[in-house]
């Protein structure tokens, strides 16, 4: 949506003739792009009860705001991109497939930027999936021994914020990246930027660009939905149009229903939260230890209420200590992801991908 406006003086960007093709400025955010989501609302959106979310490409906070601030009467929330970069080396002539090692720090200050700036005008969207992206354990986190766990925590990251959580199809039961050759992937993006990096410019050799696209391809969010261990996962009796995934017999919809503790009915849970409590929907959100490299942390306050949330992002055991500040408050635990019990988050060592939420008491 945020392309709909262009600039009808043609301007020609700025280059030194290093790139092919550029995407930047004028390609989004148009001179009159406001004007005419305005016009959409009041002549259509207005008249139904609907919810709208808009794919604003190219958005920074201040348009954000513009976008999503109710007395503007445009939309309900966007989605942004900025958290999908972090392990994108930036300025590298081979764009997304030029990966960095997942940096939590990083993360949390991206989603936290988001966080704070449309706390009290507009409205943020929540998610680490979609149908542009791969299957977030495997990209940033565990997708082997502790792949429950893992997508627990990064689950329980996203539903304690103030936002939207969007699920993605197969997010709910874990699952992972597939583990394809080249010429079974089927996104034109890879097969052009197989021919270009590789086999043109030959900026990447074909180990390091096959490496980034097991980790960032779009095709592993495209593989069919696994509902069973039958024949191409319970999907289809005909051919999909891409491979299933391989440990689809593993990974299913019928086992995660079976299992007691899947991901699942902890996704269950989590949603569950966020109806019966209003801190999760209306709380003010604060970032603590914004440079630990391990744990993402924040609290949500709202109506004299505090909500603590604390999660392991990595495969090392981290230790958690309350800061100062809420020493003297006592925690009711809301949900965890391990099965040993947590009298109080004052403390405490976390295992590997551990995560815990509490509510003041």
């Amino acid at each position: 949506i945020g392309s709909i406006s262009k600039y009808t003086d043609f301007p020609d960007y700025e280059t030194d003739n290093s790139r092919s093709y550029i995407v930047g400025r004028y390609h989004s955010n148009g001179p009159r792009l406001h004007e005419f989501i305005q016009e959409m609302n009041r002549e259509v959106l207005s008249h139904y009860d609907c919810m709208t979310v808009g794919e604003a490409n190219g958005s920074d906070i201040e348009e954000a705001k513009k976008y999503t601030d109710a007395s503007r009467q445009e939309l309900n929330m966007i989605f942004t991109f900025e958290h999908m970069d972090i392990d994108t080396e930036q300025n590298s002539p081979n764009g997304k497939w030029q990966i960095k090692p997942f940096d939590v720090v990083a993360l949390k200050k991206t989603m936290t930027m988001w966080q704070s700036a449309l706390m009290n005008v507009g409205w943020n969207t929540l998610y680490f999936e979609n149908h542009d992206q791969p299957r977030v354990i495997s990209r940033w986190g565990n997708d082997g021994e502790l792949r429950k766990q893992c997508a627990k925590a990064f689950a329980t990251v996203l539903h304690g914020m103030k936002g939207t959580p969007f699920i993605y199809q197969g997010e709910e039961i874990g699952m992972v990246n597939s583990d394809m050759p080249l010429e079974m992937y089927d996104d034109l993006e890879i097969k052009n930027a197989y021919r270009e990096l590789v086999v043109e410019n030959k900026t990447m050799s074909e180990k390091e660009f096959l490496k980034a696209v097991a980790k960032k391809g779009r095709d592993h969010a495209r593989t069919p939905m696994q509902w069973n261990a039958g024949k191409h996962a319970g999907f289809t009796a005909g051919d999909p149009w891409i491979a299933v995934n391989s440990r689809y017999q593993d990974i299913n919809v019928e086992e995660s229903l079976e299992d007691k503790d899947s991901i699942f009915y902890y996704y269950q849970k989590l949603i569950q939260l966020r109806k019966q409590y209003k801190i999760m929907v209306y709380g003010d959100f604060q970032l603590l230890q914004e440079n630990d490299r391990q744990i993402f942390s924040y609290l949500r306050e709202y109506q004299g209420e505090k909500l603590l949330v604390v999660v392991n992002m990595s495969e090392d055991k981290a230790l958690f200590e309350v800061p100062p500040e809420l020493i003297h408050e006592h925690w009711k635990v809301l949900i965890t992801n391990y099965s040993h019990e947590r009298a109080d988050l004052k403390s405490i060592c976390l295992e590997p991908y551990e995560a815990v939420m509490g509510i003041s008491i």
